[in-house]
């Protein structure tokens, strides 16, 4: 059976105050912003609403650029070679140490052992770097695609006022660092021991 004896939580409105009450004694009086600082503040404000709406505003542009760009690796020729390739080594180099394990377990003497883990290491090495190369080889065939370069191009373009947005903000941010840092003075270090 639930208590009745339940405790009510009662909350009160917090000051809507920018200094609260009996704070300004305890650690002296922190006058406001200059005009200034207000000024990079709103700026920033202003700056970020149009970062936000760039980005929704070419939301459905920058979707379809990528979904060109997955389309233009998907259809390319030498991607695909080079794909396939790398897919090919990738099951012989399955096979091989897969073939390396069962001689290690099939080893009757510890020679035929040492020997066996001797191959192992060795196909290893030689899989691991089979696979880079063919790694390297897609990631080139991709990099190298006239039709996957123009779609990262238009992609790169379209996405320029959103680049232009967030390096107004940044700039934004280093003016008011400057502008605080000079109604407030730099900070001094703290005392080494």
């Amino acid at each position: 059976m639930k208590s009745k004896n339940r405790r009510a939580i009662l909350v009160d409105e917090l000051e809507t105050r920018s200094m609260l009450s009996g704070f300004g004694s305890l650690f002296g009086h922190v006058p406001p912003p200059n005009a200034a600082v207000q000024a990079d503040r709103a700026l920033i404000r202003t700056d970020t609403a149009k970062l936000i709406a760039d980005i929704q505003t070419l939301a459905p542009t920058l979707q379809a650029d990528r979904a060109a760009i997955e389309s233009a690796v998907d259809a390319s020729t030498t991607v695909t070679a080079a794909r396939s390739k790398l897919t090919a080594d990738r099951m012989a180099s399955a096979t091989a140490i897969r073939n390396d394990f069962q001689a290690i377990r099939a080893a009757a003497t510890g020679k035929d052992a040492q020997a066996a883990f001797a191959q192992l290491r060795t196909d290893f090495k030689a899989q691991f770097t089979t696979l880079q190369t063919d790694q390297a080889a897609v990631q080139s065939a991709i990099k190298a695609d006239p039709g996957v370069v123009a779609a990262r191009a238009k992609l790169t373009a379209d996405s320029a006022p959103i680049a232009a947005d967030r390096a107004k903000i940044q700039a934004d941010y280093a003016q008011l660092f400057v502008d605080l840092k000079a109604e407030y003075g730099p900070k001094t270090p703290p005392p080494t021991a």
